[in-house]
């Protein structure tokens, strides 16, 4: 799976952040003269953006036990609202299969209220995706995105290149008073929605803080701790 970002700042100003490479072509870099830091929080990844006025931090989650990520947009500098466009693209395929299978033969995508689940029939669990947020909304404009390169597979000697496919686009304000998640997720609805997004995040800080709480003294702190919550 892939996630296009690109921001529409109150000005009117539009910047794409994340990168991609096609085959034939080089890669594009878009978010990175726009990068200016990483960091780690309770082990879990951090991305800052510097646009203009605007601080942008993405952040990453995986919930304890679960099939599920949280991606995590919040707006730490700058005034007014920032309009935030996340397009997904994915594939389902087989977990040893290359990535250069075809894609299915047909892709259902049903919506009820705020809930997306994408599916390619039986045979592979179905995508369920939801935006928490302010003002949002997903609007549908099916596409195939071909020849991406997926560098890790070219790495390790494997076949490299493969299409992928886009439901559409979500969309979301973002400002300095209202974050933004995209959940996305094999688990049922009943998993998913089982906490609000703040709470999972919540809940995943006090997890990991217990675990190093629990630790020796010397690997409550720095590198050690680091390595720690690496290997949980």
């Amino acid at each position: 799976p892939q996630l296009s970002e690109q921001l529409r700042l109150s000005d009117g100003t539009i910047v794409r952040l994340g990168g991609e490479e096609r085959a034939g072509g080089a890669p594009q870099l878009y978010g990175a003269p726009y990068f200016s830091e990483f960091q780690l929080d309770h082990g879990l990844p951090i991305w800052r953006y510097q646009v203009g006025e605007v601080v942008l931090e993405k952040q990453v989650m995986l919930p304890h036990a679960q099939n599920t990520v949280h991606i995590i947009y919040r707006v730490v500098s700058g005034e007014g609202t920032i309009r935030l466009k996340l397009m997904p693209s994915l594939h389902f395929r087989a977990h040893e299969a290359p990535v250069s299978t075809p894609l299915p033969a047909h892709f259902i995508l049903t919506v009820e209220n705020d809930r997306y689940e994408v599916s390619a029939g039986t045979e592979f669990p179905s995508l369920r995706m939801m935006l928490d947020g302010q003002r949002t909304a997903f609007t549908v404009e099916t596409k195939k995105i071909p020849n991406v390169i997926f560098r890790i597979e070219g790495s390790r000697g494997y076949e490299h290149t493969g299409d992928l496919w886009s439901p559409g686009y979500f969309r979301v304000d973002l400002s300095r008073d209202h974050a933004a998640t995209l959940v996305a997720s094999t688990e049922s609805w009943e998993v998913i929605c089982a906490l609000q997004p703040s709470e999972a995040l919540l809940a995943e800080h006090e997890r990991r803080q217990r675990l190093v709480d629990a630790a020796p003294a010397e690997a409550r702190t720095g590198l050690a701790a680091e390595l720690l919550l690496a290997a949980d």
